[in-house]
């Protein structure tokens, strides 16, 4: 009657190795999920230096236009300076200069 009893004992050992295959398919899943995670990692990092990039030369661009309008606007002033002291001028509220 010992026969049912050693009929038995293999089959823990057939888990046993179902168990290492399971451990090892779950290993090479884990270090595939690191893998990703690594490449989104550095992907996201690339996307956030990009970004970075872009802001800065928004910014470059908002200032370079602010001080061109700036300059604009001073030569504006001028120019509307000009333009009112000329018609006082020809309207006769103030002398022409001689010549």
């Amino acid at each position: 009657m010992q026969h049912p009893v050693e009929a038995e004992a293999p089959k823990p050992v057939v888990e046993s190795v179902d168990f290492a295959a399971q451990i090892e398919a779950l290993k090479a899943k884990n270090a595939e999920l690191i893998a990703e995670r690594r490449k989104d990692r550095e992907n996201r990092e690339a996307l956030q230096g990009q970004i970075s990039e872009l802001r800065a030369s928004q910014e470059e661009m908002k200032t370079a236009k602010l001080a061109e309008s700036g300059d604009y606007k001073t030569l504006w002033e001028e120019v509307q300076g000009t333009v009112a002291q000329l018609k006082q001028e020809l309207t006769g509220g103030a002398p022409c200069k001689p010549r």
